[in-house]
């Protein structure tokens, strides 16, 4: 397995360990029956916890101090808010009866209209009058940015089925009554399913926002911890029309307070994956579809309980990811600074 550890002569290299740590390969030697289950954990998390996140590769555009920042970031919501909401608010209102929108017009506020793109728009848009074709090509490139440690597919793929499908079984173990798995007569369902989340449910429509511009930005100017909650309290509020459009079933009707609590917890596991995948859009998006299949795979929030042990257990995975990870960077090795590449997050600095 290439984990990509640095060249020696790297200049990042003095930040980095040169070999996985010795007590992950010995644990493996001689395991001791009793202590099997402790060992696999702990060499888990040590694993994980030493593998280099390499500083973001590319031609360095401008040093934007933190007052071009803010002002980028102010920019940026703006506009991926009012692209979205523009279609949403009707709709939410006309939903409400408050008037009907014109036949003429009706495909714009369909299921599948624009408005779930406002992020990724805003962020061509922005990265574009401010770099040029090149930023927009820089951009695009992240998304399919696989220069990363191998290791990092198995949390992109299997962290949320976990969470999700562990607070599932664990409903249903408690006495909950939750929907079945029908998927399970059609395992391929699984696969379709993921192709339609990736390309039509949300990842393609919001990441080349939320994480390649925005996270980028506010870790210029912020820490992980607070630009992760910034973050998820933004991304949290951009969904609220859909509480009041009866078509949006995750979201119609439903407790708002514990959907910010769950994406301001989910946004720390992104900030997390985003800092150890040298910033690689690809990593965010798998891993926004996973999230998203793994609730279509297991309806956890279709009960109070559900809801509830889900957010639990996703706190738990937050607060060990920080305690492991640390909660400046949530990452090893990583030090974020003023300098921005076109579209790409902050040059690390050793």
């Amino acid at each position: 397995m290439k984990l990509g550890f640095p060249r020696r002569g790297d200049p990042w290299e003095g930040g980095f360990p040169n070999q996985l740590p010795q007590g992950v390969l010995q644990s493996r030697a001689e395991p001791q029956p009793r202590d099997m289950a402790q060992g696999i954990v702990s060499g888990t998390i040590l694993f994980y916890s030493r593998l280099p996140c390499h500083p973001p590769e590319g031609r360095q555009i401008g040093t934007f101090s933190r007052t071009s920042i803010g002002r980028d970031l102010t920019l940026f919501f703006s506009v991926a808010f009012a692209f979205s909401w523009v279609f949403w608010i009707p709709q939410a209102l006309a939903s409400q009866g408050f008037f009907e929108i014109p036949d003429a017009i009706q495909p714009l506020f369909a299921e599948y209209s624009p408005a779930a793109f406002g992020p990724s728009i805003a962020a061509f848009s922005l990265v574009y009058l401010q770099n040029g074709g090149k930023g927009v090509k820089s951009l695009l490139k992240r998304a399919v940015d696989a220069r990363f440690g191998k290791a990092w597919f198995l949390p992109i793929f299997l962290l949320f089925p976990a969470i999700v499908g562990g607070g599932y079984f664990l409903s249903i173990g408690l006495g909950e009554s939750l929907p079945e798995l029908s998927w399970l007569a059609d395992p391929a369902f699984i696969i379709f399913a993921f192709i339609f989340i990736f390309l039509l449910g949300g990842p393609l429509q919001e990441e080349f926002g939320w994480r390649g511009y925005a996270l980028s930005r506010l870790q210029a100017k912020y820490n992980a911890t607070i630009s992760s909650l910034v973050l998820g309290l933004l991304w949290g509020a951009w969904h609220l029309p859909l509480f009041w459009i009866p078509g949006e079933t995750i979201y119609y009707e439903r407790p708002i307070w514990g959907f910010m609590v769950s994406v301001v917890l989910v946004t720390f596991l992104f900030t997390w994956l985003f800092n150890n995948t040298r910033g690689s859009l690809l990593a965010a998006l798998l891993f926004h579809t996973t999230f998203n299949l793994s609730h279509a795979l297991f309806p956890v929030i279709d009960s109070d309980l559900g809801s509830l042990i889900f957010i639990l257990i996703s706190l738990a995975i937050v607060v060990l990811v920080m305690a492991v990870w640390g909660p400046r960077r949530l990452a090893r090795g990583w030090k974020p600074s003023g300098a921005l590449d076109a579209g790409k997050p902050p040059r690390a600095e050793s």
